[in-house]
């Protein structure tokens, strides 16, 4: 039996649609892009993936409670996704939650939505060029059906990649927004405004907040900052004001003007 499906390579969606099918005498035996194989086993299995360094064996000894599935190996991260399984009662019971890797989910994730991404990009591109060819072939004519089929088309499929890629994208959000890691991510940029400086502001102590940029200062003492961040005016000014002391006025703005909210 063969199953398509775009999922994150080693994720709990994945693992938990793999022990669904498990669970109905389906077992993994192969992975192929978003293609998936399995085989009828009387057994009941339990799947397990695990994620561990491109140039560590994977192979598993006769005497081993754990049957190596298959391997897959990811671009970015640059990482194999072993899949294997057990019929063994105490494993099939066992709760090995805490042993995910979230760290590596969110790269696999990230790199599977910028792959959907590029999906998208090249299916509109390669759909203009073919409308561009027929529009020279049929010398700015042509029949009015074939670019409506055309136009259909190219809807239906971006609409399929658009919605597979939220689908990857949401529970990325979520696995930023737990880890607290925003490397690569886009972030509001915040303008914030300090006056009655003595010195520049030690960026060590509200690093906390996002990525500080120092954007310009005056001979007066005062100095603006720009801070990539998804606090708001409020926290951002909370964590600030007992850093710069109570003599200097803090004023932040928001990324959408350069206005006082």
């Amino acid at each position: 039996m063969r199953r398509y499906r775009i999922l994150v390579k080693g994720s709990p969606q994945e693992l938990t649609w793999l022990n669904r099918l498990a669970q109905k005498g389906w077992l993994l035996t192969a992975v192929h892009g978003g293609w998936y194989e399995f085989k009828a086993v009387t057994a009941t299995y339990r799947i397990f993936t695990e994620y561990v360094p491109v140039d560590v064996a994977t192979e598993t000894t006769p005497q081993s409670v754990f049957q190596l599935l298959t391997t897959v190996t990811l671009k970015q991260p640059a990482v194999q996704v072993v899949y294997s399984a057990s019929d063994q009662v105490p494993l099939k019971q066992a709760d090995l939650t805490l042993l995910s890797d979230e760290n590596t989910q969110l790269k696999a994730a990230l790199g599977l939505r910028s792959k959907l991404l590029g999906w998208v990009d090249g299916w509109t591109i390669g759909s203009v060029i073919l409308i561009t060819i027929l529009l020279v072939i049929f010398r700015g004519g042509g029949p009015a059906w074939l670019f409506k089929v055309i136009v259909g088309v190219w809807f239906v499929v971006c609409a399929w990649l658009v919605i597979q890629t939220w689908r990857i994208h949401r529970p990325a959000k979520r696995l930023r927004a737990r880890l607290q890691d925003y490397d690569g991510a886009w972030r509001p940029t915040m303008h914030v405004f300090l006056t009655n400086m003595s010195a520049p502001l030690d960026l060590d102590q509200v690093g906390s907040l996002g990525n500080w940029r120092l954007v310009g200062q005056s001979k007066k003492g005062a100095y603006w900052y720009d801070v990539q961040t998804n606090a708001s005016q409020a926290e951002i000014k909370q964590v600030v004001q007992p850093v710069v002391g109570a003599d200097v006025k803090v004023n932040v703005m928001s990324f959408l003007g350069l206005w006082p909210l």
